[in-house]
C-alpha cells in the first residue's frame, strides 16, 4: 500500500471494522484506554475536517500527537507488549495488527507533515485509520492481555 494512497486500501488492517463492544478495563490497563477516549475525539474531528477547516483540524490533531499521541504508542510498544509476550504469544495476530496499525498511522502522519497544507482527504483517511485502530485495541488487543497477564 502506498503511504500516499488517498483510500482507504482493503488489504490494510483498517479495511475492516472491530465487532463488539469495549469491556470494562482492568485498572492496569484503564490509564491506557482513557488516552483511547481522547485518541477517538481527534479521529472524529479529523474525520469530519473539512476544506475550510483542515488546516486547523491538523494543527489540533499534531499537538494531540506530539503531547499524547506518539507517548502513548511507545508505552504499548515498550510496556504493554513486551509484558504479554512475557507469558503469551507475541505473534499473535491483534499483537501484528496493532504494532503494523502504529507503522502505518506514523507514516501517514509524516506525509502529512509533507504536504505544503493538508489535504481533506487524507485527514479524514487519517481519522479512519485512527477510530478503527482505538476500536481493535479497546475491543480485542486489551481483553487479550488482560486475559493472558490477569491484568
Amino acid at each position: 500500500m502506498s503511504p500516499t494512497s488517498s483510500s482507504t486500501d482493503a488489504r490494510t488492517p483498517f479495511a475492516a471494522p472491530v465487532p463488539g463492544r469495549a469491556r470494562r478495563r482492568s485498572q492496569a490497563l484503564a490509564p491506557l484506554s482513557r488516552e483511547h477516549h481522547q485518541a477517538l475525539k481527534r479521529a472524529i474531528e479529523l474525520k469530519q475536517a473539512s476544506r475550510q477547516s483542515a488546516r486547523t483540524t491538523w494543527r489540533q490533531f499534531l499537538r494531540f500527537w506530539e503531547h499524547e499521541g506518539n507517548s502513548h504508542f511507545i508505552e504499548e510498544e515498550t510496556e504493554l507488549l513486551p509484558a504479554y509476550a512475557r507469558v503469551a504469544d507475541p505473534d499473535h495476530p491483534a499483537v501484528v495488527r496493532t504494532l503494523l496499525e502504529h507503522i502505518l498511522l506514523r507514516a501517514r502522519i509524516a506525509t502529512i507533515r509533507e504536504q505544503p497544507e493538508p489535504v481533506e482527504a487524507d485527514l479524514n483517511e487519517l481519522g479512519t485509520w485512527l477510530e478503527l485502530h482505538v476500536r481493535h485495541e479497546e475491543r480485542v488487543l486489551f481483553p487479550l492481555i488482560e486475559d493472558a497477564t490477569g491484568a
